[in-house]
């Protein structure tokens, strides 16, 4: 698609979206923000959204079971899109970090494109999430409304020996340096959370893992949260917030 179809794409799947609306002004869950956030995922992000939402109020069944009916329907979603390959990077593409640094949840990449510097992760789905759809709503709707300025694009699936994976991009951010850990409570408690154990809280969102590692303090001396683990504040929850997943 060129740009401009795109554009009619993100507007026409919003207004679909937006006739759905509930009494509180969200659409299966997510607020209109929250939406926007799948927008900022790309094409692949709305569509899998669109695959996906509603599955897990089918009937009676377990997690496990709702989990793998939904990777079911993403392997033929990434057979028809066509599955994302390394190799066609060539020389353009390399680990960002050393096996002393690596993530359980994701191999981390350098691209040096046309475009400019960009990081891919290549994700497993299951390491933070229950199921494929909360990974949508967790890591690209729900980052992309909290911290934008580094937003995840959904481009691409894959397999690797633990399993079925979401390829995302995200920008690169120039000459930074890790956050302190006193940067980062200083900073996130100015956005409104509340520091509770290891995580820290909004009645909407519990956000975690905010180690100096994985917020990068840029030249312009702002904090860039590339890599927590966020997930919606539910009702009954640990943290008895106001958040339900449908």
């Amino acid at each position: 698609m060129s740009e401009l179809e795109l554009s009619d794409f993100y507007k026409k799947e919003q207004n679909e979206r937006a006739t759905k609306t509930d009494e509180v002004g969200q659409i299966d869950g997510l607020s209109l923000q929250e939406e926007q956030g799948i927008n900022l995922g790309g094409r692949k992000a709305v569509e899998i959204a669109n695959l996906l939402r509603g599955s897990e109020k089918e009937g009676k069944r377990t997690t496990k079971e709702i989990a793998v009916e939904q990777e079911k329907k993403l392997v033929q979603f990434a057979e028809r899109e066509g599955y994302w390959d390394l190799s066609k990077y060539g020389n353009h593409i390399r680990p960002l970090l050393d096996d002393n640094k690596k993530g359980a949840e994701s191999d981390v990449y350098l691209l040096n494109s046309d475009e400019g510097k960009k990081v891919i992760k290549v994700t497993n789905w299951d390491i933070c999430n229950h199921t494929p759809y909360r990974f949508i709503v967790n890591k690209i709707a729900l980052h992309n409304t909290l911290f934008p300025q580094v937003a995840y694009k959904l481009i691409g699936f894959c397999h690797n020996d633990d399993g079925f994976c979401y390829v995302l991009e995200q920008p690169y951010i120039q000459n930074e340096v890790d956050a302190t850990q006193e940067e980062i409570d200083k900073d996130i408690r100015k956005r409104g959370f509340i520091k509770k154990n290891y995580s820290y809280t909004t009645e909407d969102y519990v956000v975690s893992d905010l180690a100096p590692w994985n917020v990068l303090k840029g030249l312009d001396g702002e904090l860039y949260y590339i890599d927590p683990i966020i997930h919606l504040n539910e009702k009954g929850g640990k943290y008895d917030g106001n958040r339900t997943y449908k």
